[in-house]
């Protein structure tokens, strides 16, 4: 069903088939990426549990994921780090087009994140909304400095992962 117009009638059914029809999808960490100590990270998502487009998360781009259509998206994302034993302080961030480039394109959304020695594992996450147009894409980096070792992001798809979901037209 298109967005309806002032006077239609819309029955249920429509409402279902319009929500069933958005552009979705959920792309997760299944294999680990490891955070060097004191560098940005660019997280990669090498698995998915759906893509309602095929065309959201691809496999020659895994860390991103596309806007197939103009409009505005809910952007959700999460990244894990393994507990440490040393004190830990970092940067989660999210950029739009930004090739892979921890300084590229356009940086939308800044996470500080701070924990104490083998507290709990680090899991910094953020949600958002933002107009993008068809062929927009956003990437997810993390910076973390724990005694200069370096760490991994727990696998998972509820741990590490990153969605995106059509809300509606700009």
């Amino acid at each position: 069903m298109a967005v309806p117009v002032a006077g239609q009638i819309i029955r249920a059914s429509d409402v279902l088939t319009f929500e069933d029809a958005k552009p979705r999808c959920h792309a997760y960490d299944a294999a680990t990426v490891s955070c060097v100590s004191g560098t940005s990270t660019l997280i990669t998502f090498d698995s998915e549990m759906y893509d309602s487009t095929g065309t959201m998360h691809t496999g020659g781009n895994p860390s991103r994921l596309i806007a197939p259509i103009d409009g505005l998206y809910r952007y959700r994302s999460q990244i894990i780090i393994a507990a440490v034993t040393t004190y830990t302080v970092g940067l989660f961030n999210v950029r739009q087009n930004a090739a892979g480039a921890a300084g590229g394109g356009t940086s939308l959304q800044n996470t500080n994140f701070v924990t104490a020695a083998a507290v709990t594992n680090v899991s910094p996450r953020t949600e958002f909304i933002r107009a993008l147009v068809a062929g927009d894409y956003l990437e997810t980096f993390i910076q973390q400095t724990s005694g200069g070792s370096n760490r991994s992001t727990i696998a998972g798809a509820y741990s590490t992962f990153a969605t995106l979901e059509y809300v509606a037209s700009s």
